[in-house]
């Protein structure tokens, strides 16, 4: 039998991204209800009132002890700098940067690869600029390899990628970036239905990263764990990441400082497209991106099917320039690729090799799981992991025997619209897609709409995409008009993509590799 309810209580404190001297502190509080004995809305109001007296509370706590630290004359602390280093981490960054080579050329040509004198410049003054960032923090100095990324993401501006990995570097001490191998506990719903992992190296020595991302089940996962888990999650693949390319270097006795990743788009639908879910998709590649450029060497795209490009389009500036041209896009003989970049033994058996992989195959989460068991099917879509999420969908009610018409008006054809939608209390709504060449008004000449997509009742969440053929006014109806006795009430976010993004989406894939097959890039009118 599931709980009545759910709920948790966050706080956190950390450095400051802008100001080192600062700390942080934010806290946050969520409570899910079931059902109540019909009290639901009345428990909800009264934990709202209650939270909102101890954030009052706290925050009277929190002055009156500033208030007695300036009585006693205390103006400023000591930043807390976390666990001492180990021995070998001890000396400080000045020290660090006395006793490391000077980059000679064995050096160079053995953990770093050819650089210009320009570049060997650039790095030695990145590094000494760094020294006295990390000296004034008490942190250690990063490697030749992590500064010569940073430059590398900055087209070697010292400026720039001193800003960029000082930024980085206040990250990595608030989320304990530099301890996680050691200290990270991996979520048992990240474990069994996470299906991405390490598998081996490629021919040139690079770890190579396997992501099934059409086996993931986006909604399952992230109502099942925080999105700091998630943030977590992806600093430990990286983390990992960087310990095997260190590892392989020694092993191999030249510089491998960056990844493969394959990524197998087979199974990749609609559901994936859940709006929540791709807003934390977003923020863990930004994340990823801010923090560990130049990572990876390039990203192989498998099986990807007609619904690629348009989410592209929604990803794809999230991505640097310098990322986006590092994608690969295999054809339908994909495995005769593959074996270019893998030894043969290597191969994923679910890509048609022979090598077993050791990570998670994917596949739905139960809703057991779902937060402790507090979400169940009555309530699945109401259980948007945050107030956040929740703010990215409007709320309307659609009364009984009505309808809701959204017009959306088209300039372009290969305009991309994208909806997503849940109805409240496990309601059903029919939905359709219409379209009228002219703008008028829908309501008072609903009878001169063109039906593009016929209506039918759905029930749960909703994710649906159109690839626009022409110019005109496209109309989304909700309907309620066989419900006499039912209000609904809906929540729903759409977007509207530009013909102008999507095609250079489509450019972008066709560029990135000859082998695509047409069917990768070809729209279909309407996706279901």
């Amino acid at each position: 039998m599931h709980a009545p309810l759910w709920c948790a209580f966050v706080v956190r404190r950390q450095v400051h991204p802008d100001n080192a001297e600062w700390t942080a502190f934010d806290q946050e509080a969520s409570l899910k209800i079931k059902s109540f004995l019909g009290m639901e809305n009345a428990i909800e109001k009264l934990a709202m009132k209650n939270y909102l007296k101890n954030v009052d509370k706290g925050m009277e706590i929190i002055q009156h002890y500033l208030a007695e630290l300036e009585r006693d004359g205390i103006t400023s602390i000591a930043p807390w700098k976390g666990p001492e280093p180990s021995t070998t981490e001890a000396a400080s960054a000045a020290d660090v940067v006395a006793t490391q080579p000077k980059l000679e050329a064995e050096f160079i040509k053995r953990y770093l690869g050819d650089l210009t004198s320009k570049e060997e410049s650039d790095l030695l003054m990145l590094r000494q600029q760094m020294a006295e960032t990390c000296g004034k923090r008490g942190q250690r100095l990063p490697t030749e390899s992590v500064l010569l990324r940073f430059l590398r993401a900055r087209e070697f501006s010292v400026e720039k990628a001193h800003e960029m990995l000082t930024r980085s570097l206040y990250w990595r001490q608030a989320v304990g970036a530099d301890h996680i191998l050691e200290m990270y506990k991996q979520p048992d719903v990240l474990r069994d239905y996470l299906p991405c992992g390490w598998h081996h190296f490629d021919k040139d020595g690079r770890p190579v990263f396997v992501f099934r991302v059409g086996q993931l089940d986006v909604k399952g996962v992230m109502k099942s764990v925080s999105e700091e888990d998630l943030i977590k999650q992806l600093i430990f693949i990286n983390e990992t990441g960087m310990k095997l390319a260190s590892e392989a270097t020694e092993r191999t006795g030249r510089p491998i400082h960056d990844f493969t990743c394959i990524v197998d788009f087979e199974g990749l639908g609609l559901k994936h497209l859940w709006r929540p879910g791709v807003s934390i998709i977003q923020k863990i590649i930004q994340q990823d991106t801010a923090n560990y450029p130049e990572t990876m060497a390039r990203l192989v795209v498998i099986r990807a099917p007609t619904l690629f490009p348009v989410a592209w389009s929604i990803v794809r500036n999230v991505f640097d320039e310098r990322t986006r041209n590092k994608i690969v896009i295999l054809g339908d003989n994909f495995l005769e690729q593959l074996a270019d970049i893998l030894p043969s033994e290597s191969i994923p058996e679910f890509l048609g090799g022979s090598c077993p992989t050791s990570f998670a195959a994917g596949g739905p989460v139960p809703e057991a799981l779902y937060e402790g068991g507090a979400a169940s099917a009555d309530n699945d879509n109401e259980s948007i992991i945050s107030a956040d999420h929740t703010a990215m969908y409007q709320e309307m009610a659609i009364g009984r025997g009505s309808t809701f018409r959204l017009p959306i008006q088209v300039k372009d054809a290969d305009t991309v619209i994208t909806w997503d939608f849940f109805v409240h209390s496990g309601a059903d709504v029919g939905f359709g897609v219409f379209f009228t060449k002219d703008s008028i008004d829908t309501e008072a000449h609903a009878d001169k709409l063109e039906e593009l997509e016929k209506s039918v009742k759905y029930k749960g969440s909703v994710q649906g995409t159109m690839v626009c053929q022409r110019a005109g006014q496209y109309v989304l109806r909700w309907d309620n008009t066989y419900s006499w006795v039912t209000p609904k009430t809906l929540s729903y976010h759409v977007d509207v993509i530009s013909s102008e993004i999507y095609r250079r989406s489509l450019s972008s894939l066709l560029s990135v590799s000859t082998s695509t097959s047409a069917e990768t890039v070809t729209s279909t009118s309407a996706v279901h």
